[in-house]
């Protein structure tokens, strides 16, 4: 895409701008599940007065000024805007343990009658078959529904622990449900609550245009532009729970700096010379800089990574009108580097995922946390993650465990929980020439060649590896083998080797030097007096007829530097533990 900037010019006299939009909450209605919540929950006497809607503020403001540094010579144009938010957006999709759950109690539903009701018979419920809590309090299930405390939950372990102190410690940091929005009821619950999200942006553009000549023939224009943003209003950004810091913060500092020298030759020639230099920085701030061990509700841990992209863009156009042709010839240079740092696959991490053990869940399964291998009554088939998933987390068993390794160059491991840093670059280069031929007065042709070459991305620090044979060839030697009756058992191992301009190899894939991209265009005006066409286009050049074709070659290259900026085979490596028996599985012994 091809995006034009316009930007106003100051003049002989001195014109600004003062400008404010303000939006609040006082003219906003309630959520939905939010409004349900707060009167579900509320203890006033007059439950409207817990009818309080999301937060919401929005201000808009900014001033502009121009005019003349030195009349009819020298000018300047300034401009600022500013937004504030402060807003609330309700989050209803959130699960956290139940009551019951963080005492230690398990509930669940036992199988079904055949005709799809609740089995009473087997499962009356009620206080004969309350379970007790760590806290010695007890719970009372429902008909239909079986509870599990920490006596039963000990006798079923194969290690006899029961409920984990040090996961049931973390639940208790958590809210306590407010709703049954999400979640099975009875061991996750809903919460529901007005989560506060705030954005800052600031903005800033100047622009300097000087006549060199008094007849303005001779011009030299400066451009600049700076945009600092910081929000956690983007999507899942949000603090997951009140009290807690965002999930992560979009943070923007973008650059911008165009020069332009335009100079009127001669009457018939006409050059335009524009540098431009263009710095996108962004960033995700994340929420934690340490491992993670995750359970099977709602939780969420988001990692830093950033990057900068500066530009730089030289580009000269020049025309020459000769005759019935404008000829124009032209092109640019493109200088992009892309330095980043990603902590997205720097820690260890683990989880409580019921599947990842020998009987890829419990219930049902001939498993001793099944509750119908030790004389409780089976749990229905429909309830079967929920009770798999809760098991797990109030074991605290961590069934699955990843470590991460990262090397450098020289291909030592790097610090545990340190950043991956990459700094990718590409180059552009593209000449065109171009004829605009007036054939007739209502005829125009227009007949242009652009060369496009574009260097394949490569890692700036010699941190790039590529597969030997390549992937391309890999393939193309499986098709002919499997053709052949070979299987792949049979196929050489794919090596890893440095590759890339920094390591004095070939790169990624090889140089394009065939990209030409020819263009034809044409501009008709029919001028017919007479007949249908005058009748359907009209006379005197009313109607244009337009037609092109051409070629245009893309840009392939950011794809692979955001896969690889932070997880690039060769250099980054995970692994996984085993699936292990239930009394070797770790538990967790501390939050």
């Amino acid at each position: 895409a091809q995006v034009a900037l316009v930007t106003k010019s100051g003049s002989n006299n001195f014109h600004g701008s003062v400008y404010e939009y303000l939006r609040n909450t006082y003219t906003s209605a309630n959520d939905y599940f939010n409004k349900l919540t707060e009167l579900q929950n509320c203890t006033l006497p007059n439950p409207n007065g817990c009818n309080t809607p999301p937060k919401l503020i929005r201000n808009i403001f900014g001033a502009s000024i121009g005019g003349p540094i030195k009349k009819g010579r020298l000018f300047l144009f300034m401009n600022y805007e500013g937004t504030r938010r402060a807003e609330e957006t309700v989050r209803s999709g959130e699960e956290v343990p139940s009551l019951a759950m963080r005492d230690g109690v398990l509930q669940y539903l036992c199988t079904l009658n055949s005709d799809g009701s609740l089995n009473t018979v087997q499962c009356p419920g009620g206080s004969s078959f309350a379970a007790q809590g760590v806290s010695g309090q007890t719970y009372n299930p429902a008909p239909g529904y079986i509870a599990l405390g920490v006596q039963q939950l000990q006798q079923m372990d194969p290690t006899h622990a029961g409920p984990d102190a040090a996961a049931m410690a973390y639940f208790k940091t958590l809210p306590a449900p407010n709703s049954n929005i999400t979640g099975d009821g009875l061991n996750y619950q809903g919460f529901v609550f007005a989560s506060p999200t705030h954005e800052t942006q600031n903005v800033y553009i100047a622009r300097s245009d000087y006549n060199i000549t008094q007849d303005g023939k001779q011009r030299l224009s400066v451009m600049g532009a700076t945009r600092d943003d910081s929000s956690d209003a983007c999507g899942g950004c949000q603090p997951y729970f009140p009290g807690q810091p965002p999930q992560g913060q979009t943070v923007y500092h973008n650059k911008g700096l165009v020069a332009a020298y335009s100079a009127v030759i001669r009457p018939n020639l006409m050059s335009n010379f524009h540098y431009g230099f263009v710095r996108e920085s962004f960033g995700t701030i994340g929420n934690s800089y340490q491992p993670w061990i995750t359970f099977n509700f709602s939780q969420s841990v988001t990692r830093t990574q950033n990057f900068q992209r500066p530009i730089h863009n030289f580009s000269e156009d020049l025309s020459w009108i000769h005759g019935k042709h404008t000829l124009q010839f032209g092109g640019y240079l493109l200088f992009m580097r892309n330095p980043r740092s990603n902590f997205t696959s720097s820690f260890d991490s683990g989880n409580t995922n019921s599947s990842f053990t020998t009987t890829s869940g419990f219930a049902d399964k001939n498993s001793p946390l099944n509750p119908a291998s030790n004389g409780y009554p089976g749990v229905d088939p429909s309830f079967a993650v929920s009770y798999d998933y809760p098991i797990t987390d109030l074991l605290g068993m961590v069934t699955q465990a990843t470590t991460v390794f990262n090397y450098n160059r020289q291909l030592q491991l790097l610090p545990p929980n340190s950043a991956v840093s990459r700094r990718y670059a590409q180059n552009s280069f593209e000449p065109y020439v171009q004829d605009i031929w007036k054939v007739s007065p209502n005829l125009t042709l227009t007949l242009g060649l652009r060369y496009s070459l574009f260097s394949p991305v490569w890692e700036t620090n010699g941190l790039q590896v590529c597969p030997s044979p390549s992937l391309g060839q890999w393939f193309s030697g499986r098709a002919r083998e499997g053709a052949g009756g070979v299987p792949s058992s049979q196929d050489p191992l794919l090596q890893i080797d440095w590759c890339g301009p920094a390591n004095g190899k070939k790169g990624y894939w090889n140089w394009d030097y065939g990209n030409l991209g020819p263009r034809v265009a044409f501009a008709w005006a029919p001028n017919k007096s007479e007949g249908f066409l005058r009748k359907l286009l009209g006379s005197s050049n009313k109607s244009s007829i337009r037609g092109g074709f051409g070629i245009v070659y893309d840009r392939f290259g950011q794809g692979v530097v955001d896969e690889f900026s932070g997880n690039s085979f060769g250099l980054t490596t995970s692994l996984s533990n085993p699936i292990l028996p239930l009394d070797s599985l770790p538990r967790l012994t501390s939050v």
